[in-house]
């Protein structure tokens, strides 16, 4: 009888080990205490409970781990978002302060004009273009007449505000497609791109009306200004310093025959 406790007993932990074999379960006690007494019934129904209960515990441990888990990615995911954040406004700040520096090195503080590096520059590549494409291209020289005395007649502020309103009225006289920009003092260069000599002409003769026509009693009373303009076509084959000193010795022949006039020939 004994042999056959001992064989039903090991019938039941048997059972209990295949119902769930991957898992060590702690030593049964209490279904080892019916098996001794020769309860089998209350011994199996002892040990499911024991599995069932070690079972859930498992369930609970393996929910805990997946709870953790899902918080340490939602954090996860919460920092990465942030750093993307952070590095998406230190990019922006990074371009913009680029570009400000680019504008800065380009632009004439004072009237927002291309300076001369940046104008000549453009104005090499226009060329080039004109070249390329077998189109006339024309450069104008343009300066205030006798800029220095506003300067020490009525203030550097009262100079630097009417450069500004004679580099607004000739940008209002060209095309959107000409270039303009200060060069120096009262000094400016337009470029014309698809402009031949005699376009190029009136096209001065339009710029120095629209500086004559200027109204600057709000800067100084009665103050009046003029502009002299020299113009030359490029001749299909010079390259731009050369073009730009046949527009600068016209320039000088307008201010020496009597300023506020333009000349396009010699």
């Amino acid at each position: 009888m004994t042999q056959v406790n001992v064989l039903l007993f090991a019938i039941v932990l048997s059972a209990s080990a295949a119902a769930e074999p991957a898992v060590a379960v702690p030593a049964p006690a209490q279904a080892e205490t019916h098996a001794a007494a020769g309860e089998w019934r209350e011994a199996y129904e002892a040990r499911t409970r024991q599995l069932a209960e070690h079972e859930a515990q498992s369930k609970l441990r393996e929910q805990a781990v997946a709870e953790r888990i899902r918080t340490l990615r939602s954090t996860a995911l919460g920092l990465f978002g942030a750093l993307l954040v952070v590095l998406t406004v230190f990019f922006v700040r990074v371009m913009h302060d680029r570009k400000r520096l680019r504008d800065l090195a380009q632009t004439d503080e004072l009237t927002r004009l291309p300076n001369r590096r940046h104008l000549l520059a453009a104005a090499g590549q226009a060329l080039q273009r004109a070249r390329g494409d077998h189109e006339p291209l024309a450069l104008l020289a343009l300066d205030i007449d006798l800029f220095k005395q506003v300067n020490d007649a009525h203030g550097h502020p009262a100079g630097d505000k009417v450069l500004r309103q004679v580099a607004h009225a000739c940008r209002l006289a060209l095309r959107p497609t000409d270039l303009l920009g200060r060069t120096g003092g009262g000094e400016f260069i337009a470029v014309l791109p698809n402009t031949a000599e005699s376009d190029a002409a009136m096209v001065a003769e339009r710029l120095r009306a629209a500086v004559a026509a200027l109204v600057l009693d709000p800067i100084v009373q009665g103050l009046r200004i003029t502009a002299s303009v020299g113009a030359a076509g490029w001749d299909g084959e010079e390259l731009l310093p050369r073009l730009v000193s046949r527009a600068d010795t016209r320039l000088y022949r307008a201010k020496t025959d009597g300023r506020d006039r333009v000349v396009a020939k010699g």
